[in-house]
């Protein structure tokens, strides 16, 4: 067990649309958000300013934010660490992080960067796209880049490195099902890192990220959602990711996941969360073992009202 304060903070409104922040207190980006896929987030010990504009039906809406983030509770520690210590490096050193997102109509685009002196700076942008077909249906596009590299004195790996990533998917909803097509590749120079996160790569899943240096993986997913089968809160999924790409020592792998979940969203049970997981990795190569991988996850948030 473990026992940690692990939000304290103080929010200031400056403007209808302008907050700051300090203290203890869970982020949500690309790089640096709480990871919360077992039993309790990440967050972060820092300051920040974010906030927004526009947004009406005849404006495009501008999201912003930035901050200097000292330190990190991962997310089953009793303590609060640098932001350095928690990427590898031996010294105290926090993260400079600023970005950005514009939407407009069906279209939106944003873009985060992240700067630790001496360890390591990250580049993320990402455009979306929605695409109305007619009654509940809608085809969703994506894509997303990354790039990588170390910075200053080099005090993560004791010489330079650089690396990127870029991803697309596709989400065709078709009412109650949902198919996703996915596609991921990452370059030569080094295997992404993300010490502060999750991996928002698209074929991120439940135990592989397929994001090794020169790994490049398609995903399959289809989604059903029961609620017009008088099971509300009731849905379920399957994926198949293929990887490839990986040279030895390493193997390639395959991950196949099924999850069921079901969160009412009305009534007394009302932000209870029940989730089955289960994932299979297969190696392919002699070398390391095939993985088997079950989660049950009950969460209930209390309800506001």
């Amino acid at each position: 067990g473990y026992t940690v304060l692990g939000q304290a903070y103080a929010e200031v409104r400056i403007t209808d649309q302008l907050f700051g922040a300090v203290g203890r207190k869970e982020y949500n980006t690309p790089y640096l958000n709480g990871n919360d896929s077992r039993m309790s987030p990440n967050t972060f010990e820092g300051l920040s300013l974010y906030g927004k504009t526009g947004g009406t039906a005849s404006e495009p809406e501008w999201r912003y934010g930035g901050g200097y983030i000292t330190k990190i509770k991962p997310r089953n520690s009793d303590d609060f660490i640098s932001m350095a210590q928690a990427a590898g490096a031996s010294v105290n050193r926090g993260v400079f992080a600023a970005g950005g997102n514009f939407a407009r109509s069906q279209f939106s685009i944003g873009a985060m960067a992240y700067h630790s002196p001496d360890i390591l700076d990250i580049a993320y942008t990402e455009a979306k796209y929605r695409l109305p077909l007619g009654r509940e249906r809608e085809l969703r596009l994506a894509a997303q880049f990354t790039d990588q590299r170390s910075t200053g004195d080099n005090l993560l790996t004791g010489k330079h490195f650089s690396t990127h990533q870029w991803g697309l998917k596709g989400d065709l909803e078709l009412g109650a099902p949902m198919l996703t097509l996915a596609y991921t590749t990452v370059a030569s120079g080094a295997e992404m890192r993300n010490p502060w996160s999750s991996y928002p790569g698209y074929t991120d899943v439940q135990v592989e990220g397929f994001n090794r240096a020169r790994e490049t993986a398609l995903m399959l997913r289809a989604e059903y959602d029961f609620t017009r089968h008088g099971a509300p809160g009731l849905s379920a999924y399957a994926l198949h990711v293929h990887g490839g790409g990986v040279r030895a020592p390493s193997y390639n792998e395959n991950e196949t996941d099924l999850n069921l979940q079901w969160a009412p969203k009305d009534g007394a049970l009302r932000g209870l969360s029940v989730r089955l997981r289960y994932a299979y990795v297969k190696q392919r190569g002699g070398g390391d073992p095939n993985i088997n991988d079950v989660r049950v996850i009950l969460n209930y948030d209390f309800p506001e009202r």
